[in-house]
């Protein structure tokens, strides 16, 4: 449940993070409740913005005292989010509608059914959007949202959800940074000396305040003190380092007579040192070298992501290729033993796909190739994956599908081809496929490896009965 939960929070947000768009930005939900055995006793939901995808982390309170941290990544394109990795196995998907400039409308469907609806309204300052709506379970079961005051001091069950929204992201909101120290006095001049700097400057005054600020407004930037209250400034960053999604500049503080902690401090993960007392000038000038390095890092990180993305990517058709897809069953398949879900493959190779290569060329045939991506992809939902895994052989993974309906998902592909026309060297051409079919539901689940096997044996007598036509195996239950 807690995994709807989630979805339920970082949709609203994940719909809308273009920058013209007054909903834009990283938005956070701080939400409690105790009564409902089936939800968490507290959240917090943080959604981080990269291009046109969004970084999500969910953490969060059993009502039995365990704790749990999710994170997912999901693509946002024409106000649909799709998950792209991690994320709730409920195979959902959100849609929003823009009502006016400070209202918007959210559906989310599962399996072409509407299992959800809510409206978003943002308030005048654009600090807060407020939530109404009603969902159900994968069993059916309706729950609502959770209402929380933005001191989150006052949090009950109900219909209303509320997300604050923090300066997060330093694309979009500009950098933060944390300065941590025992002294007031320390304490406001860093501040105002870095003020100059930064949108936003957050002051701790002890190791526990720093790791909570931390985890909830995640800088950029950290100044702290060596000696502090509860523990050092090096375990600080100890900590820091151990728990950072993106890289955090650390400079430690010590005084002039303290040289053997600028060594601990370095080693222990700080960037840099300053000695106390410091001059303003060189803390800012120190602060800069500390921001050109944040920015390499970012552009380094986007450069990562992009050379992840194509090695996940069939080059010709833009399709998730097998490392992708493998990487995508193995949660997949996991979840859908944990909740009793469906699983299913579908290999499907081209039929005489060689002919079409010999006759008119491999121009041609890699316009066959782009055109069934295009039709695969087309009946793929976003909780599904399909893809390319050589040659003319592609896979689509289906989740959610009753037994009884998945003939009529394989046909639709198989027509859609069947009766796509193709015209090379003046010649009219038809392609066709042949599929070969396999499912699990259960709370065992198989090896992936192990479903491709048996939807290739599928394939095969597929391919013996005559082409062009599907064929399935005995559906694994366990």
């Amino acid at each position: 449940m807690k995994r709807l939960v989630s979805i339920a929070i970082v949709f609203a947000a994940a719909a809308t993070i273009h920058a013209a768009d007054p909903f834009a930005g990283t938005w956070k939900l701080n939400a409690a409740k105790s009564k409902d055995a089936n939800l968490p006793k507290e959240v917090i939901a943080i959604a981080t913005e990269k291009g046109d995808q969004l970084e999500l982390t969910v953490k969060g309170t059993e009502a039995d005292g365990s704790s749990f941290t999710e994170r997912s990544t999901v693509s946002v394109k024409g106000g649909v989010v799709k998950y792209l990795e991690g994320g709730p196995p409920a195979g959902m998907t959100a849609t929003i509608k823009v009502v006016d400039a400070m209202t918007r409308e959210q559906t989310m469907t599962r399996e072409g059914k509407v299992v959800g609806t809510s409206r978003l309204v943002l308030s005048k300052d654009g600090k807060t959007i407020t939530q109404t709506g009603d969902f159900v379970d994968p069993q059916g079961k309706p729950f609502k949202f959770l209402r929380c005051t933005r001191s989150n001091k006052a949090c009950r069950t109900g219909t209303i959800a509320h997300y604050n929204r923090p300066v997060v992201n330093s694309v979009v909101n500009g950098l933060q940074a944390l300065v941590v120290d025992d002294s007031a006095l320390h304490l406001h001049m860093l501040e105002r000396t870095l003020s100059r700097e930064f949108e936003s400057v957050h002051k701790a005054r002890n190791g526990q305040e720093a790791m909570a600020i931390f985890e909830r407004e995640r800088p950029s930037l950290i100044i702290t003190d060596c000696m502090m209250p509860d523990f050092s400034g090096f375990e600080l960053c100890q900590r820091i380092r151990a728990a950072q999604t993106s890289y955090v500049y650390i400079i430690m503080v010590t005084s002039i007579t303290e040289k053997d902690n600028i060594v601990k401090g370095l080693a222990a993960g700080a960037d840099d040192y300053l000695t106390k007392p410091f001059h303003g000038e060189e803390l800012l000038a120190r602060v800069k070298v500390g921001r050109r390095l944040l920015d390499l890092h970012r552009q380094l990180e986007e450069k990562n992501r992009l050379l992840e993305q194509a090695a996940l990517t069939d080059a010709l058709t833009g399709l998730p290729n097998r490392r992708a897809i493998e990487a995508w069953a193995a949660h997949q398949l996991a979840a859908a033993a944990r909740h009793g879900f469906s699983f299913w493959v579908v290999l499907i190779d081209l039929d005489h796909f060689k002919r079409v290569n010999d006759s008119y060329g491999h121009e041609a045939g890699d316009s066959v190739l782009k055109a069934f991506a295009e039709i695969l992809q087309s009946h793929t939902r976003s909780s599904d994956i399909s893809g390319r895994i050589g040659g003319e052989e592609f896979l689509h993974a289906v989740t959610y599908a009753d037994e009884e309906r998945m003939p009529m998902l394989v046909e639709r592909t198989r027509e859609k081809l069947m009766t796509r026309a193709f015209s090379f060297s003046g010649s009219q051409l038809t392609v066709t496929a042949s599929l070969g079919v396999a499912g699990f539901r259960g709370e065992t689940a198989p090896a992936f490896g192990e479903l491709i096997s048996r939807a290739d044996r599928a394939l095969y007598r597929a391919k013996q009965l005559g082409r062009n036509r599907a064929e399935f195996e005995p559906m694994l239950r366990s």
